[in-house]
């Protein structure tokens, strides 16, 4: 939707009409979708690229054990997880811009689908971010021990050449 005010100004004298035109756009957030790749437990920065003017009210929505959650600037929000008895806090706060900050990013709680979404009086616009944890302790244990089996089969291999070349 779009909407303008047209201010014509006159001076006495001035042979020129002077004009403002003041506009209002819905909001909108570019992309609409996006995956974003991230290592734990390292942190994670959620972009909500927004515009419209009035400039919206931005407000992020996550959903927690089936219940959504919004995360709002100036409020953050902290979701607890039981596991085997092992509380599991993940902090999510949203600053000025609109990102989300999810503090430290855990495998599997923080693999989830984060809605932004921008308000203004001429409407609504949402975003999805799909966050996916990659690597972690078990990727770095697969790759140590990739990297000893490959170092012990060359050492080997060398050693079986070096004595059949005696």
């Amino acid at each position: 939707q779009f909407s303008a005010i047209l201010i014509i100004i006159s001076v006495f004298f001035d042979p020129f009409f002077y004009f403002c035109v003041i506009s209002s756009v819905s909001p909108s957030i570019e992309p609409k979708s996006q995956t974003i790749y991230i290592s734990s437990p390292k942190p994670a920065f959620l972009p909500c690229n927004h515009s419209g003017f009035p400039l919206p009210s931005v407000y992020w929505t996550v959903t927690h054990f089936g219940v959504p959650k919004n995360i709002t600037r100036g409020d953050p929000v902290s979701l607890i997880s039981d596991v085997n008895g092992k509380l599991i806090v993940q902090k999510l706060e949203m600053f000025e811009n609109g990102t989300l900050h999810i503090f430290e990013v855990d495998y599997p709680h923080s693999e989830k689908q984060y809605q932004c979404t921008a308000v203004n009086r001429l409407g609504v616009a949402k975003g999805n971010v799909r966050l996916t944890v990659v690597g972690g302790m078990f990727v770095c244990l697969f790759v140590l021990l990739c990297f000893v089996l490959f170092f012990f089969s060359t050492l080997h291999c060398t050693c079986a050449k070096e004595a059949v070349g005696l």
